[in-house]
């Protein structure tokens, strides 16, 4: 619910930005997100590790651990908004070679991303203390909070937009947003476990700290190729091609990043479960509970990259404008890089609630070697569509080997047979959109409403039909409906 209100909320503050400031503001703002995101890997996954690490002392009750955790933490953080906002100082004379056709606006491009750099540096303070709620299966306290403050912060922003057309006061809004969001989230933090924030000189020991490093450092490459398979794209177009380019693009990135956010509530929701999961030292109990939600996972992503794919250039179109699509085959390519992403991050779920760090740490430097090299090349050749093709082949050609780490390790099964399902779903997800396009492509609808709800009903019915038809023998399938129905009849009973 709160992820939806985000994306009403985007969509609206993204509208009047457009039509305020112009697409040339769009793309700076888009690349410089995306530089930021690349130089916020100075966190190094600390955060995921210290959730992990704070799954067994929160079952436990062992407030002492909890205390040094996060008084680790703590410290931590700190030094990291420190680098980040010394990194992001050194980069301000190379800006030039992140943009290739500086746009002619009033603001100097050095102090918007100035800005950019606070606001980063900024969100990493007092925020750590959100992690002992995660850990505890309690995010949804988090994004309460944080959707009451998005919902003020959006808001006083499409305002100003709308009164003054100036991009500076957009930026201080997010500075002091992004501030004011973390102090409020802390506090209520500090009021649900007081004892995790009393003054102390507790400090983890060394054997407790090369344990905690050596995760970190088995994370940090994990966290590099997120980083970089996330943000390259947008940096390469505005690099190589135009930052009006990359501007457009945002706006498809903008709406996959928001499916993507829905997604990602589902997998930090269950993530501290899987790691109780783990707890009982179940290796077939965990194969089977992967197996279902891997179908529940793949039925979802299936139906929504599907609908992306389909729908964005007609949506887009009635959106903004038809003068802001682009081809067809980039809304392809970066639907099929979505599906693939999604089901990975199941795969890392699992990983991470496992404590596989270490394992494999050097999978993801060779995928970011790749990307950043293949990316280059494709791009210069094929445009937009190159850069997003560059990706999916990294993620097609090495990320095989996380699932045979589970397998190996946790599962203790053979790797041949998830690597068939892998597929099976992959030529699945294919056929669904092949099938679906060519069907909402039948009628030739010239009112751009009503081609957009002919459209949505074909990606409603057509992909979850051709799922059920194919997958109707199997055991995942059954259990997912006898989830649905039982959740059905709860929520019925609540209501009486």
């Amino acid at each position: 619910m709160t992820q939806f209100c985000s994306l009403i909320l985007n969509f609206a503050l993204r509208t009047v930005f457009i039509y305020t400031l112009g697409i040339q503001y769009t793309g700076i703002s888009s690349v410089f997100s995306d530089i930021l995101t690349m130089l916020s890997l100075s966190e190094l996954g600390i955060g995921t590790a210290i959730a992990t690490a704070l799954y067994k002392p929160l079952h436990d009750h062992d407030q002492a651990k909890i205390r040094k955790l996060m008084l680790f933490y703590k410290q931590a953080y700190r030094l990291i908004a420190f680098l980040i906002l010394i990194m992001g100082i050194i980069l301000i004379p190379f800006l030039n070679y992140f943009i290739n056709d500086i746009p002619d606006i009033e603001e100097n491009i050095r102090i918007i991303f100035l800005f950019y750099i606070i606001k980063t540096a900024a969100s990493y303070l007092l925020i750590y203390k959100a992690t002992l709620l995660n850990a505890d299966q309690k995010q949804y306290v988090v994004k309460l909070l944080e959707i009451i403050c998005s919902i003020i912060r959006y808001t006083t922003e499409i305002v100003l937009l709308l009164l003054f057309q100036q991009y500076m006061f957009y930026l201080i809004i997010e500075v002091v947003a992004i501030i004011v969001q973390n102090y409020i989230i802390s506090k209520q933090v500090e009021k649900q476990y007081p004892f995790a924030f009393t003054r102390t000189i507790e400090h983890l020991s060394d054997t407790e700290k090369k344990a905690l490093y050596k995760d970190i450092k088995g994370l940090a490459m994990f966290r590099l190729s997120g980083a970089v398979g996330n943000s390259i794209d947008n940096i390469l177009i505005s690099s190589f091609i135009s930052t009006v380019f990359a501007g457009m693009f945002s706006n498809y990135i903008l709406i996959r990043r928001q499916l993507e956010s829905i997604m990602h509530q589902f997998f930090n929701a269950v993530t501290p479960s899987i790691g109780s999961l783990v707890a009982e030292n179940d290796s077939e109990k965990q194969y089977v509970v992967f197996k279902r939600m891997l179908f529940i996972c793949f039925t979802v992503v299936n139906f929504c990259a599907t609908s992306y794919f389909i729908m964005i250039n007609p949506f887009i179109g009635i959106w903004i404008g038809d003068s802001f699509l682009l081809d067809k085959a980039i809304a392809f390519i970066t639907a099929f890089d979505f599906f693939i992403y999604i089901l990975l991050q199941l795969i890392a779920s699992f990983r991470t609630a496992n404590g596989i760090f270490v394992k494999g740490q050097y999978r993801p430097l060779i995928t970011t070697i790749l990307n950043v090299i293949l990316s280059i090349i494709l791009i210069q050749n094929y445009g937009i569509f190159g850069t997003i093709l560059a990706t999916v082949i990294c993620r097609l050609v090495t990320q095989w080997y996380d699932p045979y780490l589970l397998c190996k390790y946790v599962f203790k099964k053979s790797f041949g047979k998830f690597y068939f399902i892998y597929w099976c779903y992959i030529a699945l997800f294919l056929g669904c959109c092949t099938i679906t396009y060519n069907i909402s492509e039948l009628l030739h609808i010239q009112s751009k409403m009503l081609n957009f709800l002919w459209k949505l009903g074909c990606c409603i019915i057509i992909p979850n039909v051709i799922v059920v038809i194919l997958t109707g023998r199997s055991n995942e399938l059954h259990y997912t409906i006898g989830l649905c129905i039982n959740k059905l009849k709860k929520f019925r009973k609540q209501k009486q």
